[in-house]
């Protein structure tokens, strides 16, 4: 199982890591001409984009991942993709006008200092081109097609990111070319759908199973929506209580945690349809033992990914980006705590989607919602980006618990407790180690917290030693197939 989730995992993640590598190269250029209050109007739009795409397609794409594979084995896929792309398309059309209208009198009380035009019309217009692309990245994940999906991440984000240097770099467009630079992206993903579409759409429309993926998203809606909300109130409360500038540097934080967002998105997409695959065919002590072995490999190179983020956020800061977004890296810190209870609740939640519990879904996460946004109504104006980073954290927590405990009443894994309280010691003891470090050259610095990364890595190795020789085994299989 291990085998096949790092195979996933790795052109998944490839498929993402890649362009993002190249982008954080760029990020001494991007910091140089745009300044902090650019990457927050950049940030709160996306953030919109992201709130605005939850809302228009009613979660319907993700009903995809259950019920493709009560279909595909009857010869019904064809009828139930082009059902769901029908609808999928006819509703994020309609939902698109209220999106604007809404936005054209709420977006300067909700979001201060950004523009609706043409700011707020180019994401909603890039989330409506986003959409059968969605569909499309859902059928990538169940059919298991990882290598094409890196592929196509791959082409369309650096084709993203030229048009991001030429604009905002060459012709100086600054935050307005790298929101463009977005929709461009959009349009090629989205011709690129249509294409890979082809010969799935047949153009006939079933209200049944139309129906059937309604109920099973809807319930999921308000997770989707309030999860989406979340982030963007808090910034715009940020926005709102000191500047666009705070955005900006909140944004710097989260880009560079992005190889732990990498590491867990294309975790979930490769796990998921291997564990739905799996507790169909097989024997229920069987799924126990390969799930226990494959989430102690998991979790080991989880901690050692989060150690070395949290270790190298400030030197990255000093490297990679102007002196302006130094202060980030406080933030950069905490928001790398958020990662291991992420990793736990991707697999942990995977028997809730399964039991097609969508209600309890909805339940974990619309409390460790509300949970953020009234930790973000009390923190932000005291501690500004710092603030926004906590209550992004601390509802992870509460997500993983609540996973953990609901999947537990359909299906009891025995997890390693012992493995996984083990090796987070080691990592907490890194992170907390270097707290204690004296002030020192910058090379002499990093020569300790190389050290303090290499004795963790070797640590947790030594815990979980089937990691390291599952990764030798896959590593030699790459090179000689």
């Amino acid at each position: 199982m291990f085998k096949r989730i790092s195979s996933a995992t790795v052109n998944y993640g490839l498929g993402q890591v890649i362009p993002k590598v190249v982008g954080f190269l760029l990020l001494p250029l991007y910091t140089a001409f745009l300044s902090p209050e650019d990457f927050g109007i950049v940030d709160l739009t996306m953030t919109i984009g992201a709130f605005a795409l939850s809302g228009m397609r009613l979660g319907l794409p993700g009903a995809i991942s259950v019920f493709y594979f009560d279909y595909v084995g009857k010869g019904k896929d064809q009828v139930y993709i082009s059902t769901l792309y029908i609808g999928t398309a006819l509703i994020s059309f309609v939902l698109s006008v209220p999106f604007l209208v809404v936005g054209y009198f709420v977006l300067p009380f909700l979001v201060p200092g950004l523009p609706f035009y043409p700011f707020y019309f180019l994401i909603i217009l890039s989330s409506f081109l986003n959409t059968s692309s969605d569909i499309q990245k859902r059928l990538l994940q169940v059919r298991e097609q990882s290598g094409y999906s890196a592929w196509l991440n791959i082409i369309t984000t650096l084709a993203g990111i030229l048009t991001a240097v030429i604009l905002v770099v060459l012709i100086r467009m600054g935050a307005l070319g790298m929101v463009l630079s977005t929709l461009l992206t959009s349009v090629i993903f989205f011709i690129q759908a249509q294409i890979y579409l082809k010969k799935d759409l047949r153009f006939i429309f079933d209200k049944t199973m139309f129906r059937n993926s309604l109920v099973y998203s809807l319930p999921l809606l308000p997770y989707h929506v309030l999860g989406n909300f979340a982030p963007l109130f808090g910034k715009s409360i940020l926005a709102a209580q000191s500047s666009l500038a705070a955005v900006g540097l909140f944004a710097i934080a989260f880009k560079l945690t992005q190889p732990m967002q990498v590491f867990s998105n294309a975790l979930g997409t490769a796990y998921s349809p291997i564990y739905f695959s799996m507790r169909t065919s097989e024997g229920t002590n069987e799924v126990n033992r390969k799930v226990v072995s494959a989430f102690n490999k998991i979790w080991a190179i989880s901690t050692i990914l989060s150690v070395a983020i949290y270790l190298f956020a400030t030197p990255a800061l000093v490297f990679f980006t102007d002196i302006r977004y130094h202060g980030a890296d406080v933030c950069v810190k905490i928001l790398s705590l958020g990662f291991l209870p992420t990793v736990f609740y991707l697999i942990a939640s995977q028997e809730i989607f399964y039991q097609k519990k969508t209600r309890i879904v909805l339940l974990i996460n619309l409390t460790a919602a509300l949970l953020t946004i009234l930790l973000a109504m009390w923190l932000v104006p005291k501690l500004d980006e710092v603030g926004l980073a906590v209550s992004m954290v601390a509802p992870l927590f509460i997500s993983a618990i609540g996973a953990h405990y609901f999947s537990s009443k359909y299906y009891m894994i025995a997890y390693n407790w012992s493995i996984i309280f083990r090796t987070s010691c080691v990592a907490l003891s890194a992170m907390i180690m270097s707290h204690f470090l004296p002030d020192m050259p910058m090379f002499y610095s990093m020569l300790a917290l190389v050290s303090i990364f290499l004795i963790s890595f070797w640590l947790i190795a030594w815990l979980e030693k089937s990691m390291w020789i599952s990764a030798v085994a896959i590593f030699r299989k790459s090179i000689n197939p």
